[in-house]
């Protein structure tokens, strides 16, 4: 039972406005598991916790990691103001991995309403904690981001960050609408030194690079790869474009041929399949 259902108001909304202000008393306890549970209520109020945005800031900044996580998620059920979003905005730093995660989730909640944030936002992308990273790219993407606000800060990325920085941005390139600049970017990526990074740069070639002849070309220089996953998904991301990718047939054949990696020859194989569209390939 939550600490909002009085049983006797005959108004839902007039209930939840006056829990609001009991949650609010609530929030300045000295106890810090009252004020747990305060901000636990505070995400059934709704928008009536904008009654308690100010308490819910400080909470927010509290010692208890616990009660700044749930700050954070009540923040992203309630109308967005401009305090609110500043604060999400310093929290972004926060040092522990699940308030930062909750912060990331009620920006994505924001959506463009966040917007005014939006280099943090690129910046938290080579964030130690995948999931914080994976959760940016979901928020960003929310924000619906102009190009030439994000082309920068990625561009830099790929060019400065550290490796689980790359891949976090090649993956936020493959979200957008694929042009000319994005494409080569991403192309960039396939040539890094890191492997992990080569991976994820085939890969999102595979999602977005459909109709563009360099990324074609790309993935057909990453059949040679060193790596043997590289590889693979190299093979998987022809197949994605089907016929589109006819030139790399050749190539491709002379691979199921000579490949040692079972799991390379097999996604080959595939690849000739949906690329010729037939279900067998004769000469393989």
């Amino acid at each position: 039972v939550t600490l909002f259902s009085t049983g006797c108001a005959t108004n839902p909304e007039q209930a939840k406005s006056k829990q609001a202000v009991k949650l609010t008393k609530m929030l300045e306890d000295d106890d810090w598991q009252v004020r747990l549970k305060a901000v636990d209520e505070l995400r059934w109020v709704g928008s009536h916790a904008t009654e308690a945005t100010t308490l819910l800031l400080e909470a927010l900044k509290d010692e208890h990691w616990e009660l700044r996580e749930r700050a954070a998620i009540v923040i992203g059920h309630i109308d967005p103001v401009p305090e609110l979003v500043t604060a999400l905005s310093d929290a972004l730093i926060d040092n522990e991995v699940k308030v930062r995660y909750a912060v990331v989730g009620a920006l994505k909640a924001y959506g463009p309403a966040a917007y005014n944030i939006l280099p943090k936002l690129i910046a938290i992308l080579g964030d130690e904690a995948a999931i914080v990273r994976n959760r940016a790219v979901s928020a960003i993407d929310a924000m619906k981001p102009a190009k030439v606000d994000i082309m920068p800060g990625l561009r830099d990325i790929l060019q400065n960050g550290d490796t689980t920085a790359r891949e976090s941005a090649i993956s936020m390139l493959s979200h957008l609408e694929p042009d000319e600049d994005i494409i080569t970017l991403i192309i960039e990526g396939t040539h890094n030194d890191q492997w992990q990074t080569r991976v994820i740069a085939v890969r999102g070639l595979g999602k977005i690079g459909a109709g563009y002849p360099d990324a074609i070309s790309a993935l057909i220089d990453a059949l040679d790869d060193e790596n043997e996953k590289v590889r693979r998904y190299a093979a998987e991301s022809l197949g994605m474009f089907g016929p589109g990718a006819r030139i790399a047939l050749p190539k491709l054949k002379g691979l199921a041929k000579d490949e040692e990696s079972h799991t390379v020859r097999n996604a080959v194989h595939k690849a000739v399949e949906k690329i010729t569209a037939e279900k067998e390939v004769e000469g393989m």
